[in-house]
Order: C-alpha cells, then structure tokens, then sequence
C-alpha cells in the first residue's frame, strides 16, 4: 500500500505521495486533477480566478507550467478527452474544452476550442459540476442546483462527439463527487450519505466525506476528509487516502495532517481517467 505513488489536490495546495511521506509540490487551494504522459494537471484557484498548470516529475526536479489563465475560480474537474482538456465552468453552466499542445505559451481562458452546455434545462440556475468522464464516443459530466440543504438531486449528464447533450440520468443522491464506470456500473460517492456507490448499491461507507476516487487494476483509493458543518473544522480536521481492493473492502490507510481533499490519482495507470490506455503516466523517483 505504502508505495503505490499517488497524488491529491486539497484545499491546501497538490501533494505527492512518494511511498514515505507527503511532499507538498504547489500551494494555494487545487482542484482538478488528472495525469497525461508523465505528468500531473492541476486546476489551481488564485484569488477570484482559477488557472490550469502541468507539472513535470523528474528525480529531484519539480517543473510547473501555466497552460490556462483567466479562468473562472469556482472551477472543479478537469480531464483530457483525446488531446483535448476539458475544464468545468460552473458560473456559466458548461464544460470547455481547449487544445493545448507541448511547448506552446499558456492560453487565456476565452480560447476554448468548443463548450459542452448544460444550460437548455437549467438556464440562469448556477449548476455544481463534480464530475468528468470520458467513456468511449460520450463524454459523462456530473451536476447538481443548489448548495447545502437546498441542494437538488445530482445528475449524469451524457454528451455525444459533437458537443450534443444525449441523456441525463439521476445519479441517486445530493453532494455527488467523482465518477468511473467498470464496464457495467457507475461507481461514484454520495458524499453526503459517506459512501462510494455502485450503481445503486453502498459498496463502502467512508469515516468522514468522501470525494477523490482513482481506480488501479486492483485497488481503489478513496478521499476523505472531515465531515463537519463549518469551513474552519473542516480545514482543521484530519483527512486521508482509504485504500480498498477491487471489491470494495478495506486494506489501509494514509493520513494527511489537515485539509479537505478534492481530487485523487494514481500516479500510474489510474483507469478513472481518459488516459488509462496510453499507458503513459510515470512513476517518477521523485523522493526528497
């Protein structure tokens, strides 16, 4: 369990698990995250705005690049679908979807090559986008009105090549986060009921708020951070990384001293996300 490399987003800034301890590689709070060709994206919140960065892992050496600016700072997911990285616009309803090519200076956020609305049913409604998955010809995207207990049921949204909604199905609960299907489920956490789902079963019930899910060929880490009403316990109480086999059972644990976790991914062949079969994702010696 131990050294299974893996990384995390937190309210505290990216943490890389390197098989002994957390190394903190950026700060400020981070979202999104996702790893293409050896290297780590992050959405990472500054202020009022929000910026997408790439960071590169060699030995001793940390390397990060802005490759989106301007950003709206309420973003959450992020992913890639082909060459393409998509990027959640909650405050307009949206997923935009940009072409960012090695080498290339960081674009600003009004660049986006196409968009992905979820408007035509929730016009002028500020929707919370928790979720992203590219599963063959559609891409998924989880959405939910509402904050706190006014929170409406969470929805599956699924949108065809062409940027066309095709299908929203309930996602079976408030306060959804994360989401991969296995081929014949969708696995997700209800994050207000403290539980990963499968399909509509309870496959793990979680200490505290679960949200960060990454999916290796036979194991399933889990975030979660502390259940509590106000930001300030939240912010202060402990967090950690659940390991679990394939069947859902639990095999351990690695704690983070405080924060909110938001994201979690496998350094290596993470199969939640787009790129699980480029195989391309290092496992980097990066151990200070």
């Amino acid at each position: 369990m131990g050294d299974t490399p893996f990384a995390v987003t937190t309210s505290h800034g990216l943490l890389l698990w390197n098989g002994r301890h957390f190394e903190r590689i950026t700060r400020g709070p981070a979202c999104g995250l996702t790893v293409r060709d050896g290297a780590l994206w992050v959405f990472q919140r500054a202020g009022r705005h929000g910026r997408v960065l790439s960071v590169h892992l060699e030995g001793e050496d940390v390397e990060v690049v802005p490759r989106i600016l301007g950003l709206p700072g309420n973003g959450y997911c992020i992913d890639f679908v082909g060459d393409e990285l998509m990027v959640t616009d909650p405050s307009r309803n949206q997923v935009l979807a940009y072409r960012i090519g090695d080498g290339r200076p960081a674009v600003h956020a009004a660049h986006a090559a196409r968009s992905f609305c979820l408007e035509d049913r929730a016009a002028r409604v500020p929707l919370r986008i928790s979720a992203l998955l590219p599963h063959g010809p559609l891409l998924f995207v989880m959405a939910s009105k509402g904050r706190g207990h006014d929170s409406r049921q969470s929805e599956i949204w699924a949108f065809d090549s062409r940027a066309r909604p095709v299908a929203v199905v309930p996602a079976g609960g408030t306060h959804c986060h994360d989401l991969f299907f296995d081929g014949e489920q969708f696995v997700l956490c209800r994050s207000r009921e403290r539980t990963v789902v499968r399909g509509p079963h309870p496959v793990y019930r979680a200490d505290g708020f679960p949200r960060g899910l990454a999916v290796g060929e036979d194991r399933v880490l889990v975030g979660v951070s502390a259940h509590a009403r106000s930001r300030h316990a939240r912010e202060s109480g402990a967090a950690s990384v659940d390991f679990l086999d394939r069947d859902f059972r639990w095999q351990g644990r690695i704690t983070l001293r405080h924060g909110q976790i938001r994201s979690v991914r496998l350094l290596s062949d993470d199969i939640a996300t787009s790129n699980a079969v480029r195989r391309t994702a290092k496992t980097s010696a990066h151990t200070r």
